[in-house]
């Protein structure tokens, strides 16, 4: 049976008076695909922010329930959030790389956490951009700004920053949203591929990106989980006619 990397427990979350999240519980195993689809405005942001502690330096906010990463409250007392955020990266529906090279965007967390040897570097460098399937297109420009790349290698280099530090879990906040369709299809691929090594949230509006990545589907609609399981379950035979509704189109 596939251990439960991660657990999400009644999770509530309020923004001073408003409440975002209501009482939202899921599991997700090692090495499983997630994707939470829906609606704008439903907390899928939220969410991602909450399991690795963005929420954090939001201020006025209140949380309730647990979330449990290898069984641990990462609320825990005693938690450090840097060190929680080496174990659970997260990419953002817009690439930002630094105002640095190729090569130094994917050194520059490797570096901060003390892995400074050069030939050590080298290989995680390259590592990282190969599992990101960027290395073919990258390999002779590493010294390069990175701001030269198109949007969708953009991305991809955002996720090979990710991989370099070595996750357990990676969460991605729309990173499709402002890509063409084959950059996005690439990045899909990407992820399926990745699936099985990590464990992955994503978030979509998108329920087509939904049905085709996710093994594991999550519907979020105005802060409440409306409905999970399996992807072929949720997109064939929905329990909830709200699920009905997005995924026809009807409410978006």
């Amino acid at each position: 049976m596939r251990q439960h990397r991660l657990v999400v427990e009644g999770l509530s979350f309020y923004y001073g008076a408003v409440r975002a999240l209501y009482r939202v519980s899921f599991k997700v195993g090692a090495g499983e695909l997630a994707v939470v689809m829906g609606p704008t405005g439903s907390g899928k942001t939220t969410l991602l922010r909450c399991v690795n502690r963005l929420c954090d330096l939001h201020g006025r906010t209140r949380r309730e329930g647990r979330i449990l990463l290898d069984g641990r409250d990462i609320y825990a007392a005693g938690t450090c959030p840097t060190t929680l955020r080496r174990r659970v990266g997260m990419v953002f529906a817009v690439p930002t790389p630094l105002p640095l090279s190729v090569y130094d965007n994917v050194a520059y967390g490797p570096r901060l956490a003390g892995r400074g040897r050069r030939q050590e570097l080298d290989a995680l460098v390259e590592e990282s951009l190969r599992a990101a399937a960027l290395w073919d297109e990258v390999a002779g420009r590493l010294r390069e700004p990175a701001f030269r790349l198109s949007g969708g290698q953009q991305q991809r280099l955002a996720i090979a920053r990710v991989l370099a530090m070595r996750p357990e879990v990676i969460l991605l906040d729309e990173p499709t949203s402002g890509l063409d369709p084959v950059s996005t299809l690439r990045i899909e691929e990407l992820l399926r591929g990745l699936a099985g090594s990590y464990t992955i949230v994503l978030v979509t509006n998108n329920p087509r990106q939904a049905a085709r990545l996710g093994a594991k589907v999550l519907f979020l609609y105005l802060g409440h989980l409306v409905e999970q399981g399996p992807a072929r379950q949720v997109f064939s035979n929905p329990r909830d006619p709200r699920t009905q509704d997005f995924i026809s189109g009807r409410v978006g």
